[in-house]
C-alpha cells in the first residue's frame, strides 16, 4: 500500500509512520509548514525524523525518501481574518486533508496521520470525523488507540525521541477555548467564508520536494 504521512517533527506521526513502514508500505511524507506563524524549527525536526526513520524502509538498495513541504501562511492568515478563531484547528486540518488528497490523487492508496484519541481538542471523535468527511481517501491514524506514554517509548526504541524535545516555537495559532465538538455543517459554513480551494491550489503551487 502506498501511504502519503502527514508529518512533523514531534512524538506522534514519525512514530505512526514508523509502524507502517515497519508493515511494508510505501511512505512519502508531507509537511504543512504554518511559518511566520512559528519559527523553522518544525521543518528541522521533520527531516531530521525522517532521516532517522530512513533506515526502517524495507529495501535493500539505498533509497530516497521523498517529503513534500508545503507553506500553509496565507491559508491560516485567511482563517484568522475570516473565520472563527475556535474552530481554526478543526478549519486547518481540513485543509491539510484536502491538499494531502489533491497530493495522494490517482498514485496513493490512503492518508496517515498521528493522531491519538482524545489526546488534542482536534483529536476527539466529533472532529475526526469532521476531518475525515473533508476528503473521499482513507485517513489511516495507527496510533488511534495508544496513549502518550506508550508513544514516547516506541519513540525512542526508535531514535526520533531526542528530535522531537529539541526546542521550537509553538504555533502562534492558539485559541483559548477550542472547539472539541465539531459540527460538520457549522465548519463548512466556517469555509465557505474563504475561498478554500484557491488558498489550497495556491499553497500547492509553492510547494517543495525534497529528497532524503
Amino acid at each position: 500500500m502506498k501511504i502519503l504521512s502527514l508529518i512533523s517533527g514531534e512524538f506522534d506521526s514519525p512514530v505512526a509512520s514508523y509502524l507502517m513502514i515497519k508493515q511494508g508500505h510505501e511512505v512519502e511524507f508531507v509537511h504543512f509548514d504554518s511559518q511566520p506563524f512559528n519559527n523553522e524549527m518544525p521543518v528541522v525536526k521533520t527531516k531530521k525524523s525522517i532521516l532517522a526513520l530512513k533506515k526502517y524502509v524495507l529495501s535493500r538498495k539505498p533509497k530516497k525518501i521523498t517529503l513534500l513541504v508545503v507553506p500553509h501562511d496565507k491559508i491560516i492568515a485567511e482563517f484568522m481574518k475570516k473565520c472563527n478563531l475556535k474552530d481554526i484547528y478543526i478549519l486547518w486540518r481540513r485543509a491539510m486533508m484536502r491538499c494531502a488528497g489533491k497530493i495522494a490523487k490517482g498514485r496513493m492508496d490512503a492518508i496517515m496521520t498521528g493522531d491519538s484519541l482524545g489526546q488534542v481538542a482536534s483529536q476527539t471523535l466529533d472532529n475526526m470525523y469532521t476531518i475525515n468527511k473533508s476528503v473521499p481517501i482513507p485517513i489511516i491514524r495507527p496510533l488511534v488507540g495508544m496513549n502518550k506514554t506508550d508513544i514516547i517509548k516506541l519513540s525512542k526504541i526508535i531514535g526520533t525521541h531526542d528530535i522531537a524535545i529539541l526546542p521550537s516555537v509553538c504555533c502562534s495559532v492558539s485559541p483559548k477555548h477550542p472547539t472539541t465538538h465539531s459540527n460538520l455543517k457549522l465548519i463548512e459554513a466556517e469555509e465557505a467564508k474563504i475561498n478554500i480551494d484557491e488558498l489550497e491550489d495556491e499553497s500547492l503551487s509553492r510547494k517543495e520536494i525534497i529528497l532524503l
